[in-house]
Order: structure tokens, then sequence, then C-alpha cells
């Protein structure tokens, strides 16, 4: 349950991408089973069963939280770039022609290579590289991306695939709070936001909170 265990699921610094997801049709699926066990992780830790991740609306927000880059916080990681402010990948005209993609994997397509991988090298440090979570804001960046697809999903209507086959896809490499193994399909990351956990709304482009 370590934070550095955890981070290596993802990838490390020197060895680059591990377990994660990128550029596959299960980009937004094994993020957010990635999120909601580390979440897990953290309640338990923390005695905290109401502690939630936040979430980094850089299109609203372009600066990352103040509490993320005060070097007195355990929250502070060394990093190329705190603002993503005057970047298109972020805007509101970019974001709209995005969110009017109706078909869910273009539209995960699209968010993984535009905001998604453009947060990451624009902060750079460990978060340009396969060690990314290492970095706290990362587990923001992406719980937006996890907000990004609740959003496309649930506020606005549009329809998860039905896809037997990427429904029934499942990972075995997470652990629950209690650090035992569990195995969680991709379609069951479909349910999470309407039955685990929900998010604070808050707009994204023109699609109002």
């Amino acid at each position: 349950r370590s934070w550095t265990h955890q981070a290596g699921i993802h990838g490390t610094v020197a060895g680059g991408f591990n377990l994660c997801q990128h550029g596959t049709d299960h980009f937004f699926s094994w993020h957010r089973a990635y999120l909601f066990y580390f979440e897990r992780i953290c309640q338990q830790l923390t005695g905290n069963n109401d502690f939630g991740l936040p979430y980094w609306n850089w299109n609203q927000n372009p600066d990352i939280n103040p509490a993320f880059v005060n070097a007195a916080s355990a929250l502070f990681h060394a990093r190329n770039n705190t603002s993503v402010a005057g970047f298109s990948a972020f805007a509101t005209s970019t974001l709209d022609t995005i969110f009017s993609d109706h078909n869910f994997f273009t539209f995960s397509s699209q968010v993984e290579g535009t905001p998604h991988n453009t947060a990451h090298i624009i902060v750079g440090g460990d978060m340009a590289s396969g060690g990314s979570a290492l970095d706290p804001v990362f587990w923001t960046h992406h719980g937006m991306i996890d907000y990004c697809w609740a959003k496309w999903n649930i506020d606005l209507e549009n329809d998860n695939t039905n896809d037997s086959a990427w429904n029934q896809t499942s990972w075995d490499h997470f652990v629950d709070q209690d650090g035992n193994p569990v195995t969680v399909t991709a379609g069951v990351t479909t349910l999470m936001p309407l039955l685990s956990y929900q998010y604070e709304s808050s707009a994204i482009g023109s699609a109002a909170a």
C-alpha cells in the first residue's frame, strides 16, 4: 500500500511505464480502477472514510493548487511548471470540440491525446515519466481525467461502450484498502461513479456545473 509501490503499478522514472493502459481502449477504465483503489487505501491509512481524491480542473483553474507548490507541504514535488495557462489543450474551444464527440472510444482517445498528455509534458519532472504517480499532482490530474469521463457519460448522457470484450477485460494487479489483491473488470468501472463515489460538479468548457 506504500506510495512508492502504488506509483510503481503505473511505472517508474528509470524503467518507464509498467502496467498502466495508455494508447488503448482501456485508458479510462484502467486509470479509474487505479484511482479507486488508491483512494480506498488513503481512506484506510488516514482513518478518514470520507476522504476523496481532489481533481484539478485545469480548464477552469490552470494553476496547480497552492498546497502542491508550498515547499513545506508533503504535497510538494519538483516540477518544471506549475501552470498550464495559455495552452490550447485546456481551452474551452478545444474541450468543447472533444466533448461534442459522442463515441466512447474516440472521446477517450481525444482526452488522452490532448489535455492528458499535454499536462504531463508541461508539468514535467517525474510527471513526464513512467513514474508520474510519484508526484501527488498526478492523482489530481487523473482525477480530472476521470471526471471528464463521468461528466461526458453521466451529466451529458453519452453512452459508454457495450462491447462485451471491453466490459469483460479484467486486471488483478490492484490491492484493496487492506492490501489484499483484487480483480476488477472494465465493466465494473463504469458503475463506480454511480455506486461508490461522486464528483463535486464543475464546468468543463461550455458544459456548465
